[in-house]
C-alpha cells in the first residue's frame, strides 16, 4: 500500500474513533448530528478520491479498485454510524429503535410530571393562598418576609423536593455578584469564566431568571450537571430577591422557575 493510501486511511480511521469518542461521551448530541457526521465521512471519500485521481494514486480505468473503496465507505457507514437493526431481508429498513423509545419514554414521563406541576401549582392558586396569606401578619423586616415566603413556598417546593435559597440584594452589579457568590456557596456551584459572569449578573439586572451553569457547559454538552441550578430574580415593592432553587430529587427545570416566581408575585401582591 503506497503512501497516499496510507495517510487516506490513516484519516479515515482517525475519524471513526473520534465519531465513536463523541457517541460514548454524548450519545443524546451523536444521534442529533449523525446525518451531519455521515455526511462528513462521505466528504472524506468524495476529497480522498479526487486527491487520489489528482496524484494519479487512482485510476477511473480501475473501477474495479475504486468499487472496492466504495463499498468499504458504505460497509463502515452501515456497520459503525447506522448500526441498523435488519428488519427486512430484500427490503432493508434502518431503524434506531431503542433510542426512538427512549426519546419517547422519557418524553411521556417529562410532560407527565410537568402535568402534576401544573396541577398542584393551580392548587396552591386557587385553594391555599387565601387561607395562608389572608392570616399572614405583614412582615416588617427583611428576615420575617423571606421566612413567610419561604413558608408559602414549602407547598410548591415541599411537594416536588426543592430546595430554595433567598437572598436580598440591591440592583447594582456588585450587591448582584454578592448576593450570586452566596448562591454558589449555598448550591456549591462556581462560575470560573469572569466574562460569562458578566453576562449573568447583566441578565438578573434586565430581570431574567437564568441556569446557573459555566458557558462551557453549554457549549460542550459531553459535561453533566450533578443537579441543574435555577436563579430566579424578582423585584418586588420592597425587596429585591435572588431565589436559587434545585434538588437531589428531580431535574428542576423552567416550569418550576415559573411557577416559583409566580407564587412569590402572588405573596408580594399581598404584602400591603
Amino acid at each position: 500500500m503506497g503512501l497516499f493510501f496510507s495517510i487516506f486511511f490513516l484519516i479515515v480511521v482517525v475519524y471513526i474513533f473520534i465519531s465513536l469518542a463523541y457517541c460514548f461521551f454524548s450519545t443524546d448530541k451523536y444521534i442529533e448530528n449523525l446525518q451531519m457526521l455521515r455526511r462528513l465521512f462521505y466528504a472524506i471519500f468524495v476529497v480522498g478520491v479526487g486527491f487520489g485521481l489528482v496524484l494519479e494514486e487512482i485510476d477511473f480505468e480501475d473501477w474495479q479498485k475504486l468499487l472496492e473503496l466504495t463499498a468499504l465507505f458504505v460497509f463502515i457507514d452501515l456497520s459503525i454510524f447506522q448500526t441498523p437493526d435488519i428488519l427486512k431481508i430484500w427490503s432493508t429498513e434502518f431503524r434506531q429503535d431503542n433510542y426512538i423509545r427512549k426519546i419517547i419514554k422519557k418524553n411521556e414521563e417529562i410532560i407527565s410530571y410537568n402535568s402534576k406541576k401544573v396541577e398542584c401549582f393551580t392548587e396552591i392558586v386557587i385553594n391555599k393562598s387565601s387561607n395562608y396569606l389572608n392570616n399572614l401578619i405583614i412582615p416588617f423586616q427583611f428576615e420575617d418576609y423571606k421566612e413567610d415566603l419561604k413558608t408559602y413556598l414549602e407547598y410548591y417546593t415541599e411537594t416536588f423536593q426543592i430546595k430554595v435559597s433567598i437572598f436580598e440584594f440591591d440592583d447594582t452589579e456588585l450587591g448582584v455578584n454578592q448576593a450570586l457568590n452566596r448562591i454558589e456557596q449555598c448550591y456549591n456551584k462556581t462560575i470560573e469564566d469572569a466574562e460569562w459572569r458578566e453576562k449573568l449578573i447583566q441578565e438578573i439586572l434586565d430581570g431574567n431568571t437564568i441556569e446557573l451553569k459555566n458557558k462551557k457547559e453549554i457549549i460542550s454538552s459531553g459535561i453533566q450537571d450533578d443537579k441543574k441550578v435555577f436563579v430566579i430574580t424578582f423585584y418586588g415593592k420592597d425587596y429585591k430577591i435572588l431565589m436559587g432553587i434545585s434538588s437531589n430529587f428531580i431535574e428542576v427545570d423552567g416550569i418550576d422557575a415559573s411557577h416559583i416566581l409566580s407564587l412569590t408575585q402572588i405573596f408580594d401582591w399581598n404584602m400591603d
